[in-house]
């Protein structure tokens, strides 16, 4: 191998070191109160319908030609393996781990079988490709094998990785802290001209009750005695018999939406308001009519709406946008955005005696998608990192009391996820899976599956199973969840990150010695 040891150590840290940075200042924003949870929420909104179709469409489209599309057929059986086994190993992990009424469940699936096959896969190649034992250009030849396995891995992470993601916030239970938060939440913010209301109305209740509507309406607290009545009780603290002043008067706990109403009506709140402007009212709608009881937009069996959401989510701008980008680069109108192949998408020449010509009627509409797409792995990273600071990492949240470290001597902080679920996690994704894909890989070029001479497609179907869960996930947990928290996700991916710098240079190394 010419590569020194040295130099794929460095190439392996230099993309975990820029991903650390983006993740430190994520966290500094959630913690000093600069990015709110609902704040998060949004950013993934973007995230997932603007920055990443972006980046999609403007990868796929100058790498995608017929002499590698013909590489479709083993990259989808791959990418269909890959799939298949992080979803067995995680339905282990969620079964040994996990209640089911745990709200983070079969989230621990998709992020043992979805990791980040676009940005570290082509840092590597486009930072190792050029260097023996690969060709000169195999660098942009592996970029295009990394969008047709993106383009097959997309169809499954926007379908059944976000499916996974939803079944997580099917029903709130009574107890749940999240519906807990949002009453209490109404009732701060209900008006003050109900309380005055209420305490003015004297002449609908005896004295002794009229003395204990003032005392919440004035703010002064509570506190039902152990031996009151069941009538006086249910005077002072049941909303649901008001006087006359407060027939008009809007209930705080009626009119408070609980999370699951939202999540499956698509009621969003205000701070929800980018997610319904970038079309996410149809899947909403269709998860309302698969889960309510009551009624829906997708009426009709159970298959009919599981179909409908499917379709929806297909035809997702994640999904689009790769399919687009295919398409185009196969027909004349790629002429239109983009300058002749050897050269770059600036017009600059990249082979020696091409002539690049004038500028493409519609280039400054592939800059501009070109300049969104430039933002998707930062914003990506600081949304995780600020997922990350809105857990509360020096208590314990585990409703089966107090967790105990692995590692006690280490003193290591308490996690929203129980440690040994956390190193399992990271273990099955950064070590078992790759322990499983580089020899499968290694196998299909020996008996012929993938041309043995092609190394760089090798490789790089090697190096995507090495690779941490991709922060999609977390994206997608933000929208899911009624108050757009993900810290339970995000813990295990800052775990994966900080880890894989070590992991992805060991199987980087094998994967070297095994294509040369």
């Amino acid at each position: 191998m010419a590569l020194s040891i040295g130099t794929v150590v460095w190439t392996a840290l230099k993309p975990i070191l820029r991903l650390l940075a983006c993740l430190s200042l994520g966290f500094f924003l959630a913690r000093s109160g600069k990015v709110t949870p609902s704040g998060c929420k949004q950013i993934a909104a973007v995230y997932i319908t603007i920055l990443v179709p972006s980046l999609a469409f403007t990868k796929t489209l100058p790498s995608i030609n017929f002499s590698n599309i013909r590489y479709l057929l083993p990259v989808s059986i791959f990418v269909l393996i890959h799939m298949v086994v992080g979803l067995l190993v995680g339905w282990i992990v969620m079964r040994i781990f996990t209640i089911p009424k745990s709200r983070f469940r079969y989230t621990i699936l998709a992020a043992v079988a979805f990791a980040n096959t676009s940005d570290i896969p082509n840092a590597v190649s486009l930072a190792v490709g050029d260097a023996p034992p690969f060709s000169k250009g195999d660098s942009q030849l592996g970029v295009a094998y990394g969008s047709l396995y993106l383009l097959v891995f997309s169809i499954f992470l926007f379908t059944l990785g976000r499916r996974l993601v939803e079944m997580d916030w099917w029903d709130v239970p009574e107890s749940d802290p999240l519906k807990e938060e949002e009453e209490e939440r109404g009732k701060k913010t209900s008006s003050d001209s109900e309380k005055l209301a209420q305490a003015l109305d004297v002449n609908s209740a005896s004295p002794q009750t009229s003395t204990t509507a003032l005392t919440p309406a004035l703010g002064l607290g509570t506190s039902t005695d152990q031996h009151s009545s069941p009538h006086q009780t249910r005077i002072s603290t049941n909303h649901r018999h008001p006087s006359r002043a407060t027939l008009s008067a809007r209930d705080p706990l009626d009119d408070t939406p609980t999370p699951l109403a939202e999540a499956l009506s698509g009621a969003r709140r205000n701070d929800d308001l980018a997610i319904r402007v970038l079309g996410e009212q149809s899947s909403q709608d269709a998860s309302a009519g698969l889960n309510c009881d009551g009624g829906g937009d997708v009426p009709g069996p159970v298959w009919k709406a599981e179909l409908y959401l499917f379709l929806s989510r297909f035809f997702s701008p994640g999904i689009t946008s790769i399919l687009l980008g295919v398409v185009l680069s196969l027909t004349p109108i790629r002429g239109w955005l983009l300058y002749p192949v050897g050269c770059s998408t600036t017009g600059l020449a990249l082979v020696n005696g091409v002539e690049c010509g004038a500028e493409p009627p519609l280039n400054w509409a592939f800059g501009i998608m070109d300049f969104w797409g430039g933002a998707t792995l930062p914003m990506g990273l600081i949304y995780l990192g600020a997922a990350l600071g809105q857990a509360r990492l020096g208590t314990s949240t585990a409703p089966h009391g107090p967790q105990h470290s692995v590692l006690p001597q280490m003193a290591l902080p308490t996690l929203p996820v129980p440690w040994k679920l956390v190193l399992t996690i990271v273990a099955a994704r950064l070590l078992l899976l790759p322990a499983i894909g580089l020899p499968l890989v290694q196998l299909a070029g020996v008996v012929g599956a993938i041309p043995w001479e092609e190394r760089i497609l090798r490789f790089m179907m090697m190096l995507d199973s090495a690779v941490p869960t991709g922060n999609m996930i977390v994206a997608m947990t933000q929208v899911a969840s009624p108050t757009g928290d993900a810290s339970k996700i995000a813990c295990v991916c800052l775990v994966q990150y900080a880890l894989c710098g070590l992991t992805l240079t060991g199987w980087l190394v094998g994967a070297l010695y095994l294509v040369s």
